[in-house]
């Protein structure tokens, strides 16, 4: 979603139909359940999730959520429309998620890892460069001015997009290489902060 707050104007990326949910969850249900692939969604106020792990009861507990459980249960899974499906598992298990969706569905869909571990699938198209694109072109910001932080592969194409990307110390190798800067300081001990204080306020050598 973008929300521009002076404009009052805003984009929210579309939703898969309960249709296509039921299609994409029935399709890795061999893998789901053989792995125990832990699945919760986004969107619609849900909290439906299929094999609990301690991934997502830490972050209910964080989020004050209540986690509903519906293993097993893909009509039930599947009640309303949502932006997107996460699954949590081991990395050669996402590796493979990832292949098989995207041999089954041709590009239709993307899956981004957003935590090692942790991947998200929605629909193609839809992307933090893309936002920052659209944000800049309501605003008539110039992109070559622009800053952006990321950490994981989520981030990349904001990175790629933006004037001047940098990637948090603790951040994936991947995006870390793509990265026109890397931070001194890990995400816990405010590596955002302090690039912006350092080489942005203080203008030590960021250079657009």
């Amino acid at each position: 979603m973008i929300y521009d707050r002076n404009l009052n104007k805003s984009f929210t990326m579309d939703m898969l139909s309960v249709k296509e949910m039921k299609e994409v969850l029935t399709f890795l249900m061999p893998i789901i359940l053989e792995k125990k692939v832990s699945v919760n969604v986004e969107g619609n106020q849900l909290r439906n999730v299929m094999n609990i792990s301690d991934d997502l009861l830490d972050m209910a507990k964080r989020k004050n959520i209540l986690l509903i459980d519906k293993t097993g249960d893909i009509d039930g899974f599947c009640e309303k429309p949502v932006y997107k499906f996460l699954f949590r598992t081991d990395p050669e298990t996402t590796q493979l998620i990832r292949d098989q969706v995207e041999e089954q569905y041709k590009g239709k869909y993307q899956t981004i890892e957003t935590f090692p571990g942790t991947i998200e699938l929605m629909y193609s198209g839809f992307s933090k460069g893309r936002g920052l694109e659209m944000y800049c072109e309501w605003n008539q910001i110039h992109l070559e001015d622009t800053i952006a932080f990321g950490d994981n592969e989520n981030d990349n194409s904001l990175l790629l997009t933006s004037g001047w990307g940098v990637c948090l110390k603790d951040g994936n190798p991947n995006t870390k290489a793509l990265a026109d800067d890397i931070t001194d300081y890990d995400c816990l001990d405010g590596g955002v902060g302090h690039y912006i204080f350092d080489h942005i306020l203080n203008n030590k050598d960021v250079k657009f």
